[in-house]
């Protein structure tokens, strides 16, 4: 014998569609901490505000179920109004296992890592790994680097004809690599300590 059974369909039932799925991942902005970087800004966006300055970050999207939900460091230049992909990757959908990270200012050939010196002065920013759960993402990005300001008095501490020439700075590691997508360091200067050359009393 057969028997079949009949399962109404309640109306009040909502098919819930992730109609992102599959399109290409947009970043609507990076909104970093604090405002002393060149590229920021007065609303604590990085942004290319007046044309002039070249506001370039590298971008990773790992944990994808293929290639086209996957990038390694990906360059995303903004134009003055937007942030634009050198290509594009896509958004699995909801409720995936895709992530997201990235770093300002780009770096070429960078695998999730950045060899840094503190005598080079850049001010890198980094969005540590987060869950993707739309198309249209907003970063939010911090400093990698702990900023140090020295500031010493002409004339009293400083006879004022004097230059600076180098400031030496003890339990301050030299040089490291950063681990973008947790803000970690590691290869670490063996000694703490670091020398910044100085011109014209900055460094």
């Amino acid at each position: 014998a057969l028997a079949f059974a009949f399962v109404a369909c309640d109306q009040n039932d909502d098919l819930v569609i992730d109609n992102t799925k599959d399109t290409p991942i947009t970043i609507q902005s990076a909104g970093v901490a604090e405002l002393s970087t060149r590229a920021v800004n007065e609303l604590g966006y990085l942004v290319n505000e007046d044309g002039d300055e070249v506001v370039e970050m590298g971008v990773f999207v790992t944990n994808g179920s293929a290639d086209k939900y996957n990038a390694t460091n990906v360059k995303w230049t903004h134009d003055g109004s937007r942030w634009n992909a050198a290509s594009p990757t896509l958004f699995e959908g909801a409720g995936t296992s895709q992530k997201i990270y990235a770093y300002y200012p780009y770096v070429e050939g960078s695998t999730g890592t950045i060899a840094i010196k503190a005598a080079d002065q850049t001010d890198y920013l980094v969005a540590i790994s987060e869950q993707l759960t739309a198309s249209s993402v907003h970063l939010e990005m911090i400093h990698a680097l702990t900023k140090l300001v020295l500031e010493a008095t002409m004339g009293t501490e400083i006879a004022a004809e004097e230059t600076i020439t180098k400031v030496e700075v003890q339990n301050m590691y030299a040089s490291g690599t950063l681990t973008i997508a947790d803000n970690s360091w590691s290869e670490l200067s063996e000694t703490p300590d670091a020398t910044l050359e100085m011109t014209n009393n900055e460094v």
